[in-house]
């Protein structure tokens, strides 16, 4: 048989440290060509339905002898991305599709105001490329980057908030960057000189050639609310701009924004989620809009409900990722006296899937931070991959995992801890490559600072008779 016309039972793994995720997904006619990557001495085993994992044969993963915490190990990052004595925050990633590799970026506090954007390049099998710096201005808090990939000028826009020397006054910048950091545009301000301009979102329009960057207005009076304002990827002229939504006592922020191909009968579209608080306070909503790519209908567009409930998280970023057949919109929620991840589908034509107010994606874990992360990309056909923050009870941090179903309402496998915490690891994404090459960087509290570290892996899909897709054996990660 063929194996690219298979119609079998399929699993796929994602092997990080001590940490097997075996799911089942939908067969594939045509599947991805996809291997496992990680550390030294890694490998699988799989036979059917069954999977086994073990280190160069000494170590049997399942059972009493499993390497987690159990097993006193103290937990190290696959490789570190920079580390330096200074506070390093974790910013984005992105992945270059020309040249296949990622793009990490973060920013260095250098003194109470003196914040710098960087960025580092890196390749699919670990290998530590340049790092060089974005945007630096002595004075000015330059703060979370925001990194998208334009593929038609094989270039990067680094959007990022500068709160300039703390007086009150707020902007999001933003700089094209080559893809590999060999030159860059000049500096330019994306918001208009009124009120506090925060927190942007950026995605890329591929049939236009251009950008839309979504951010949070602070009016003086404490009201939020959400603008878009289209980016010529060319040159980064400013194009039209547009209200989000205002206004109705609700204040929103916290916007994530995806495009995809297939809205508006292939036309395509941005679909913007984000929380809407009400004034007096009544609970936290998920809402999201769906516009053309030329913005005219964002105003005039419904609000639509990702969530039924009142009870999202305030101050912690939903997160929206596009598929093949749609998007998929994440979220934290309250939830038995703690909180839970949870999502909602969402078709390409901008109807939410599913019970109205989403589905758990996680368990119950301790209230979130507004540093508690979520991180969610589509790593596979019909497969998005969501980490999520997990905070312990000893205060320390870990990054939690699940596959998500694009055409159910439904998660897939066990939640599992992607990285073990010896140290506190806040703060996760990820991203994935057309070929399920995924990155996932972090923040690690090393012994005397905090740096960006993160690991590769790979799914594989492996049918029930034994067909295997891709590169089968353990792959290291190269280490400058």
């Amino acid at each position: 048989m063929n194996p690219q016309q298979r119609v079998a039972h399929v699993v796929a793994l994602v092997v990080i440290g001590a940490c097997v995720l075996a799911v089942p997904v939908l067969a594939q006619d045509h599947p991805e060509t996809v291997g496992s990557r990680d550390r030294p001495g890694w490998a699988t085993d799989v036979a059917g339905d069954r999977v086994q994992a073990h280190v160069s044969g000494s170590w049997d993963l399942e059972g009493d002898d499993a390497l987690p915490a159990a097993a006193g190990l103290t937990f190290n990052p696959q490789f570190v991305i920079w580390t330096d004595a200074l506070a390093n925050v974790m910013g984005t990633t992105a992945h270059n599709t020309l040249h296949d590799e990622f793009m990490v970026g973060w920013t260095t506090l250098q003194d109470e105001w003196s914040h710098d954007i960087w960025a580092r390049r890196l390749r699919p099998d670990g290998t530590l490329l340049e790092h060089f710096n974005v945007a630096a201005v002595a004075g000015e808090y330059l703060n979370r980057p925001v990194i998208t990939y334009c593929p038609m000028h094989d270039e990067y826009l680094v959007a990022f908030t500068n709160f300039y020397d703390g007086s009150g006054l707020a902007d999001v910048q933003a700089r094209r960057v080559a893809w590999d950091g060999g030159s860059m545009s000049d500096v330019f301000t994306v918001t208009p000189g009124v009120a506090q301009h925060v927190d942007p979102s950026v995605a890329y329009c591929t049939p236009c050639d251009e950008f839309v960057v979504t951010y949070t207005n602070q009016w003086p009076g404490g009201e939020l609310d959400l603008y878009a304002q289209r980016v010529r990827a060319a040159d980064g002229t400013l194009l039209d701009m547009n209200f989000v939504a205002s206004g109705g006592g609700w204040n929103r922020t916290y916007s994530s924004t995806a495009f995809h191909p297939a809205m508006y009968g292939g036309a395509g579209g941005y679909l913007i989620a984000y929380l809407a608080a009400s004034s007096p306070p009544s609970g936290t909503r998920v809402w999201y809009k769906i516009t053309h790519t030329e913005l005219y209908d964002l105003y005039v567009n419904p609000e639509l409900e990702a969530s039924s409930t009142t009870t999202a998280a305030f101050g912690v970023w939903p997160q929206v990722a596009a598929g093949e057949t749609g998007f998929l919109v994440a979220w934290w929620e309250a939830s038995g006296g703690g909180y839970q991840v949870k999502a909602r589908r969402i078709s390409a034509e901008g109807s939410a899937l599913g019970p109205p107010e989403g589905f758990p994606v996680s368990g119950v874990c301790l209230p979130p931070t507004t540093t508690h992360n979520l991180a969610v990309t589509y790593a596979y056909p019909q497969l998005y991959l969501v980490l999520w923050e997990y905070p312990t009870p000893s205060g320390t941090a870990e990054i939690h995992g699940i596959f998500v179903s694009e055409v159910a309402d439904m998660t897939l496998g066990d939640e599992s801890v992607v990285s073990e915490a010896g140290s506190a690891i806040p703060r996760p994404t990820v991203v994935c490559s057309p070929m399920s090459d995924c990155l996932i960087a972090y923040n690690w509290w090393s012994v005397s600072s905090l740096d960006i570290a993160g690991e590769i892996v790979r799914l594989r899909a492996v049918f029930s008779d034994g067909f295997e897709s891709g590169d089968t054996s353990a792959w290291s990660a190269t280490l400058p």
